[in-house]
């Protein structure tokens, strides 16, 4: 029995220690709700601050610091890209974004168009105000779901081509133009991780109580 909850705690450790990469995520809305998730860790509230970039906008300080630059939120189909014409740079790649989201530093700063009413935090009368990150990276994704329950992912891994990235490693954000952030549910290979180790733990003990 003794030598079964051994190889047991041992099989538990080596399957923790071969799951590769890194999959943290973090998931904002437009209303001051942010969180982070570490592989494997607990999920944090990201805190809201003021932007490092010129203007009264919403910003979360991120608990690592990212390659710096922009990414347009542009509407998906039915909608085109003349929904939001004003947007604040010159680069094609967000002309028609109707959200922008600028990393600088440590902090994630989300603009929102605001010309169908101020209805979020990140809403700005004038997108075209906003600066952005002006590093010259420049990403453009689309938005998916119905209006009034829309959200974009966008992938970024390490390296210093991708606005967003950490220094190594890759991390998945989700911005939630209509809606509220959550946490995120845990995948089902890292319930199975902590279940495991919870098992191998309580097997150990009871082998120390019973040596």
């Amino acid at each position: 029995m003794k030598s079964f909850v051994r190889v047991s705690v041992l099989v538990g450790a080596m399957v923790c220690a071969a799951v590769p990469g890194r999959a943290d995520t973090v998931t904002v809305d437009e209303n001051g709700n942010g969180f982070y998730t570490p592989t494997g860790g607990q999920t944090q509230r990201l805190q809201v601050v003021t932007s490092p970039l010129v203007g009264a906008f919403l910003a979360y300080q991120l608990p690592f610091f990212v390659t710096g630059g922009d990414v347009g939120i542009k509407p998906g189909p039915p909608f085109d890209d003349a929904m939001c014409p004003n947007t604040s740079s010159n680069s094609s790649v967000l002309l028609g974004a109707c959200d922008i989201i600028s990393f600088f530093g440590d902090t994630l700063t989300f603009v929102s168009d605001g010309t169908d009413g101020t209805d979020s935090l990140a809403d700005t009368n004038n997108i075209s105000s906003f600066a952005g990150a002006n590093v010259g990276l420049f990403v453009g994704i689309n938005e998916i779901g119905s209006e009034g329950n829309n959200s974009a992912s966008y992938n970024a891994t390490g390296g210093p081509s991708n606005p967003g990235a950490p220094v190594s490693g890759g991390i998945t954000y989700t911005f939630i133009s209509d809606g509220s952030a959550a946490p995120a549910v845990p995948e089902p290979t890292s319930l199975f991780l902590l279940g495991s180790g919870l098992a191998g733990l309580a097997g150990w003990r009871r082998w120390r109580g019973a040596a």
